[in-house]
């Protein structure tokens, strides 16, 4: 089955689409997620990159709320609303 191409979501007053404040992921004394702060704006392409173990899933599923953030914030800006907390979006479904 062909998929239909994907739709930029952007924010109407030009606030990124998702930022990410200070995010910290840690497995008991190992931290996998260091102080990340990343802003993303619709149709922009973004390539996480690194080696094993960097933390590069850690910090997708804490940004996607569904994994554990041990510190900072997660924002996503729906087109038609105010920016809403990430866990607060996980725990809505």
């Amino acid at each position: 089955a062909v998929l239909p191409p994907p739709t930029a979501v952007t924010a109407t007053d030009g606030a990124p689409v998702l930022r990410a404040e200070g995010v910290v992921v840690r497995y008991g004394a190992t931290v996998a997620v260091r102080q990340v702060d990343l802003a993303l704006h619709g149709g922009q392409v973004v390539a996480l990159m690194g080696r094993n173990g960097c933390g590069k899933s850690s910090l997708m599923w804490a940004m996607q709320g569904a994994g554990r953030r041990d510190g900072g914030r997660v924002l996503v800006h729906p087109a038609d609303g105010p920016a809403l907390d990430t866990a607060e979006l996980a725990s809505a479904r």
